[in-house]
């Protein structure tokens, strides 16, 4: 993940937080479609097809990856600049808090969630990345190269700046 964070770091005042978000999302999607289809089509005979299982790595690692360069740095960055300097820090802190907090949840169902629903676990984060895509494209202001001002304005807190 450091690999892809770093770039992106240093281009995402460039780029701007939304297409990077939009693009990560649907990247993230596609590796969990492909995930799915191979526990879908090898689920009963992992030991007899040790490459569907690698190749199943492989796309996690990928998946990593889109994250590092996308949802991982600009999270973070977008509730660093949607609070009111009033009220940043506490906007910060329960980001994190919320960050940190659904990735236990995350890392806590993942494991019976697999071996409740299989690849259909994948189907549901995959939808999850899509309907994330789609929040952000529908309703998440581009703020790359904005003022606190100008912050202020786009989500809804004129004069507090």
């Amino acid at each position: 993940m450091l690999v892809t964070t770093i770039p992106m770091i240093l281009y995402v005042d460039k780029i701007g937080r939304k297409i990077v978000l939009v693009t990560g999302a649907i990247a993230m999607g596609a590796c969990h479609i492909i995930i799915a289809v191979i526990f879908a089509k090898n689920r009963d005979q992992w030991p007899t097809h040790r490459d569907a299982g690698w190749a199943a790595i492989v796309f996690v690692w990928l998946f990593a990856g889109n994250f590092g360069w996308s949802w991982g740095p600009c999270a973070w960055i977008i509730v660093a600049e949607v609070w009111p300097l009033s009220a940043r820090p506490y906007g910060i802190a329960l980001g994190a808090s919320s960050n940190w907090m659904n990735n236990f949840i995350v890392g806590q169902v993942t494991p019976d969630m697999i071996s409740g629903m299989s690849y259909g676990t994948f189907i549901f984060f995959r939808l999850l990345t899509l309907l994330g895509a789609g929040f952000i494209w529908f309703f998440v202001p581009e703020t790359k190269q904005l003022t606190l001002e100008e912050m202020d304005v786009i989500f809804g807190s004129a004069g507090v700046a």
